[in-house]
């Protein structure tokens, strides 16, 4: 549910910036996650197991799942993440963070066409590499918005990022003083650090952290990045309440204190945008999506993989 970046009063700021118009129209967002790929893509499910080890209840630890064999490295403790049949992938995985300011702030419902380009596709395992292109509609006043996201060895088009950004990424420039965030991050082989999440506006865009969204702000007219206290941004009102930490507000939740921000509502309707790419993926197209009924509309043989079947005696 992106509980850590929910907390951070960066986020906070940056969705108040971003819904008071600081960018003006925004009709793409970019979300990478492109350090984090699938370690087992392109592989079968084993039919010849290892012993399993005798302080190890496999069958509890397959739960629901499909029964299969044990194989050591194949599973556990890390690699079931990258098999569908236990997780998503870097989408199940970070999607809940990277997509959780765009989200929020350009107030996305769900998307109504979900485009795929990957790597090793249509097996058990999640690809190496993708891309997953979220189409969303016009929302009331909101323009139609474009989100897209990577992961793997794939990378925005360099063409897509702008100077400014870049500049920063590679180290060339250090945003102005009014950024809490002190450090310049060097990634000179690619065109963004591990997880990045780029809000591009007719005026100009925030960039961000997988885990806040929104750290650095770029204006028509700036010389480079600055902090999201950005003069121009000064006379916009704080809307939000900011959080005591992620831990701290769940417990004062708890406690029968003030809700959460990062609620079950929330959380799940986030969820269910970022495993509708996921839905893409394992059917290997492009598809549309009815989002309220879960369901691919061209697309029947979606559904086996919406709706899961639960192994016996897991239900």
């Amino acid at each position: 549910m992106g509980n850590q970046g929910s907390a951070s009063p960066n986020l906070r700021r940056g969705i108040e910036i971003i819904q008071a118009g600081a960018l003006g129209k925004v009709l793409e967002v970019h979300c990478w996650a492109s350090g984090v790929g699938c370690c087992h893509s392109g592989l079968a499910i084993p039919t010849v197991g290892d012993p399993v080890p005798s302080n190890f209840n496999w069958d509890q630890w397959v739960g629901p799942a499909p029964e299969r064999v044990y194989k050591t490295g194949y599973y556990h403790p890390y690699a079931w993440r990258g098999w569908f049949d236990f997780g998503n992938g870097p989408i199940g995985d970070f999607g809940c963070h990277n997509m959780n300011l765009p989200v929020r702030a350009l107030k996305l419902d769900y998307p109504v066409e979900i485009g795929i380009d990957a790597q090793l596709m249509g097996g058990p395992t999640y690809p190496k590499k993708a891309r997953i292109d979220y189409h969303f509609a016009q929302r009331g006043d909101l323009s139609p918005v474009t989100l897209t996201w990577y992961d793997g060895e794939c990378f925005p088009d360099p063409a897509l990022i702008p100077k400014e950004l870049t500049d920063y990424l590679e180290g060339k420039e250090t945003p102005t003083a009014d950024t809490k965030n002190g450090k310049t991050v060097t990634n000179k082989n690619n065109p963004g650090f591990r997880g990045g999440v780029l809000i591009l506006g007719e005026n100009g865009f925030t960039f961000g952290s997988c885990w806040s969204g929104s750290d650095y702000i770029f204006l028509k007219g700036d010389p480079k990045l600055r902090g999201l206290n950005h003069p121009a941004c000064k006379n916009i009102p704080e809307t939000l309440p900011r959080s005591p930490g992620h831990v701290n507000e769940w417990v004062e939740a708890c406690l029968g204190g003030k809700p959460v921000f990062s609620d079950f509502e929330t959380g799940g309707h986030l969820t269910e945008i970022a495993l509708s790419g996921a839905v893409a993926l394992r059917v290997g197209k492009k598809i549309a999506w009815d989002g309220p009924a879960m369901k691919a509309t061209n697309a029947p043989e979606a559904d086996q993989y919406i709706h899961a079947k639960y192994r016996e005696g897991w239900i």
